[in-house]
């Protein structure tokens, strides 16, 4: 990647979002776009647009008084720009001004407008299709909105946190229910896409988004004995639209004093003095939210000069009465009737989505910024541009040789699941009731054992053991060494119980099988039934037998899946990787790692290669001669990092595994899951199986879109895949070829009907799915800084189903 060099040495303008994105397409690729499959027409809420003046622009540093909002600053420019060229567009995003002519070229300009100064300090002029080009388009976009009245909150504009009515019909959404506050707004992104030849194309990606926010202020909800249920949300203060993360509760004074400029203020004092807020309560829990300083270090060392102080991370200490809550709690998502009635504005129906572009061009033709779009000369296409997708064939999915999937080749909960168990294999289980009267679990174990009699499964069910949550280890313990029970099946009441029985799992290899007290003693029979069902095919899956299945027929490969579990209480992130050992796919040796930097990492993926091939020959007799690997929990920032890192360790690693020997192709793939990217068919959404790798995708990427799942309320969501290398496969007759793109999408949607908890497709391939749960896992029941070694009794099993 080119290196880019700041335009001044000074005044925060270094740190930038670049658009123009560094070339990640392997160089051995060509062919980028599949054949495979029916064409389709979809439709996405890109828009193309277009914009008047065609250069040169012109980029300023400006300075004047703080406190002022984005939307008083623009106030002020407008002045300046009356005095300059009054019909001249400029766009503003707090800190520089584009403008579609030079307004001086002196290093600095000052002007006095409504008895504010303002000085412009020149830095520098660009053409279209510049980096600089791409970042003024975006801030015109945004200024847009600040016009409208809209506000920023976190990186997007929204409704203000005051409002409390709707002033348009297409404008953004208001909805309230109860202590919730629903606040609409648009999201505006420039991106990059692929025209026909190849060449890159810009597009507006434009789309209804909202905010939810609750009435509710730290300070009402504060219980210092549930601080774990507040310590990682967001918080919104109404003072000033920002964001933060709560790190820590710490009760302190109004009256405690801060140094602040070299004077001591209180608390009181200072909120009253900045922003006119009188604090109502003497001691409350104030936010503690700390955020991280990054240090830029300079690559020129300078002789005898000693190294400049870290420094220490921020730390804003915030009264819990300003604080406001922002999104839902656990027990909130999990409340029925509550997401119910937010659900008709926060999951639309794809018909719904498709009108946001006309509704957007709508709305700001109503308002202000109608002359300011006007004098830029903006002009917005009202409807969804038309995209070429493919729908893939369905893969056929067996059970024990028979196909399952015959009514619908992404679903199969009403095919018949058989286990293929060799003849006399016995399984002894043991049965621990915590807290509770064992009598009330009857009825789900005589449930469980119907649904393995029916399955002709021999099994023996020990006696049921009853302990109180203090006793839980000790009567794991007992099941292991004296019933000596192939797993156990644990009635659990919360989620401490949960994390101390599969801590015991991870640390022993005993295996667990995990049911709510809820679910089990739920008195509706068909309920509680389908729960004993479903429990019965995990626990044979956890013992390594296969539910169901598909066919791939490949060269020996193992597909690994990637992931990272980033701690909201700022512990050592958690990294997981599960690496398949069967010739179907359906049964992965796991890893678990906390790396503190970029080398533990990379030794923590040699070690665990090693020993996953190592197992893999063991199995099977011969090398793996292809690696698909699925990465997942990697931001668009770290992408280029990846790819000159990770990639090339991998390579290394498969060098020297490989001595003497053919190398295996390497195929390297970013998952993204996180995507606004929305697709529609006929007003409604793309069928599973559906591919989209021309027009959206960008020209110096690998990447398509699957969508994999059936969504039968809201809009389904793809999955975005970034091909970030593919070494090639080497023939008996020597010659290297890539995989063709058809091949690779047909198998990453095979992968999708793999998961063993849920009869039907699911959004990502599963080797990704099972790094994302183990990793979830570990990071959330275990409490150590280090995570804890996996057990080699159950490294081989699915243990975290």
């Amino acid at each position: 990647m080119e290196e880019r060099k700041p335009f001044v040495k000074r005044g925060g303008l270094q740190k930038r979002f670049y658009i123009i994105e560094p070339v990640l397409q392997p160089a051995e690729i060509v062919e980028k776009v599949g054949k495979e499959g029916k064409i389709v027409s979809l439709k996405s809420n890109y828009a193309n647009f277009k914009l008047k003046p065609k250069g040169p622009f012109c980029m300023y540093d400006v300075k004047m008084s703080v406190g002022k909002s984005l939307r008083g600053k623009l106030e002020i420019l407008g002045a300046v720009a009356a005095l300059k060229e009054p019909n001249e567009p400029y766009c503003f995003d707090g800190r520089r001004l584009f403008t579609a002519s030079e307004w001086h070229n002196s290093e600095i300009q000052s002007f006095t407008v409504k008895e504010e100064e303002v000085s412009l300090r020149f830095l520098t002029s660009f053409l279209e299709n510049t980096e600089e080009y791409y970042q003024m388009v975006n801030i015109i976009f945004n200024n847009v909105q600040s016009f409208m009245g809209q506000e920023r909150i976190g990186r997007a504009f929204f409704l203000g946190s005051n409002c409390d009515e709707v002033t348009s019909r297409y404008g953004p959404t208001f909805f309230k229910k109860d202590n919730f506050k629903i606040l609409g707004g648009f999201s505006t992104t420039l991106t990059r896409g692929t025209n026909n030849d190849g060449t890159a194309s810009t597009l507006l990606y434009l789309e209804r988004i909202n905010r939810v926010l609750n009435e509710n202020s730290v300070y009402n909800i504060y219980n210092k004995n549930q601080l774990d249920l507040l310590i990682g949300r967001d918080v919104i203060t109404k003072y000033n639209n920002k964001t933060y993360r709560i790190s820590d509760i710490k009760e302190i004074d109004i009256k405690d004093e801060i140094e602040l400029n070299d004077k001591k203020i209180s608390y009181a004092d200072y909120f009253k003095q900045r922003y006119n807020i009188t604090l109502n309560h003497a001691k409350q829990p104030f936010v503690i939210s700390r955020m991280r300083r990054i240090a830029i270090q300079r690559k020129e060392n300078i002789e005898n000069e000693p190294d400049a102080p870290k420094e220490a991370d921020q730390s804003l200490s915030i009264p819990g009465e300003l604080c406001f809550l922002c999104g839902f709690s656990d027990n909130e998502r999990s409340n029925i009737n509550l997401q119910k009635s937010l659900g008709s504005v926060l999951k639309r129906e794809p018909r719904e989505r498709l009108n946001d572009i006309a509704d957007f061009c709508h709305w700001t033709k109503e308002g202000k910024a109608d002359s300011f779009m006007k004098k830029w000369g903006v002009e917005i296409e009202d409807q969804p541009i038309t995209i070429k997708g493919r729908e893939l064939n369905g893969v056929d999915v067996f059970s024990n040789r028979q196909r399952i999937n015959t009514k619908s080749s992404d679903d199969w909960k009403f095919g018949e699941v058989k286990f293929d168990i060799p003849q006399g294999a016995q399984h002894r289980f043991g049965i621990l009731v915590i807290d509770r009267n064992a009598n009330q679990f009857n009825q789900f174990i005589d449930d469980m054992k119907r649904e393995m009699s029916r399955l002709r499964i021999n099994n023996t069910i020990e006696a049921v053991s009853s302990c109180r949550a203090n006793e839980i280890e000790d009567a794991l313990t007992d099941f292991v060494r004296v019933q000596k029970v192939h797993m156990a099946i644990v009635f659990i009441g919360d989620d401490k119980v949960y994390a101390r029985v599969k801590n015991f799992t991870i640390s022993t290899g005993l295996l667990t099988q995990c049911v709510t007290i809820r679910n089990a003693t739920n008195r509706d029979d068909r309920r509680r039934k389908v729960v004993a069902d479903k429990s019965v095919m995990q626990m044979f899956a956890k013992l390594g037998y296969d539910p169901w299945g598909v066919e791939l027929k490949m060269v020996p490969t193992m597909v690994v899946g990637l992931d990272t579990f980033h701690s909201k209480t700022g512990k050592r992130s958690i990294q997981a990787s599960v690496f398949s050992i069967s010739h179907k796919f359906s049964q992965y040796l796991s890893f678990v790692n906390s790396s503190k930097g970029k080398n533990e990492y990379h030794d923590n993926l040699v070690q665990n290669f090693t020993s996953a091939i190592k197992t893999f020959k063991d199995k099977f007799n011969t090398l793996p001669q292809r690696f698909i690997i699925y990465r997942d929990g990697v931001g668009d920032s770290q992408l280029y990092f990846t790819k000159k890192y990770e990639t090339d360790e991998v390579l290394k690693l498969m060098e020297k595994l490989y001595e003497n020997m053919r190398l295996p192709q390497i195929i390297y793939i970013i998952v993204k899951k996180r995507i606004s990217v929305k697709f529609f068919k006929d007003g409604n959404n793309p069928n599973p199986g559906t591919i989209v790798d021309e027009m959206v995708v960008k020209p110096n990427f690998y990447e398509f879109y699957l969508v994999s799942q059936r969504t039968t309320k809201g809009t389904a969501t793809p999955t975005n895949y970034n091909v970030l290398m593919d070494t090639q496969l080497t023939n008996n007759a020597g010659v290297k070829a890539p995989i063709p793109p058809g091949q690779l999408q047909h198998i990453t949607y095979a992968l999708t009907h793999l998961y063993f908890n849920w009869m039907g497709t699911i959004r990502v391939p599963v080797p990704t799915h099972y790094a994302h749960r183990l990793a979830e896992l570990v990071g959330t029941v275990h409490r150590g800084t280090n995570p804890p070694v996996i057990s080699d009794r159950i490294r081989e099993r699915l243990f975290y189903l």
